[in-house]
């Protein structure tokens, strides 16, 4: 779930979003490297100075996927959480 989150995330940055280059001041269209650093810096909520989405769409697409991305990462969180405790309690039982 977290790939194919990941995937479409990269997918639309690509396709919609636009940058504007460094050297000429000129939109563009986002690179595939750069639309996977910003879909990590994003979904992981970590930043790092990334530019700010140009258009409407990217900037609504952004605040959806930095929602979902929050609360997805929370769910595999918890989930891998709850396997090791009922990993360690089942060993626990396993010793008395």
């Amino acid at each position: 779930v977290l790939l194919v989150y990941f995937i479409v995330g990269v997918a639309f940055f690509v396709q919609m979003e636009k940058v504007i280059d460094g050297d000429d001041g000129q939109k563009r269209g986002m690179r595939v490297i750069e639309a996977v650093y910003f879909a990590v810096c994003t979904f992981s909520t970590v930043g790092y100075g990334i530019p700010a989405p140009i258009t409407d769409a990217g900037k609504l697409f952004t605040v959806f996927f930095s929602l979902c991305g929050v609360g997805l990462i929370s769910v595999a969180v918890a989930i891998g959480m709850a396997y090791h405790v009922d990993s360690k309690n089942a060993s626990k039982l396993h010793e008395e």
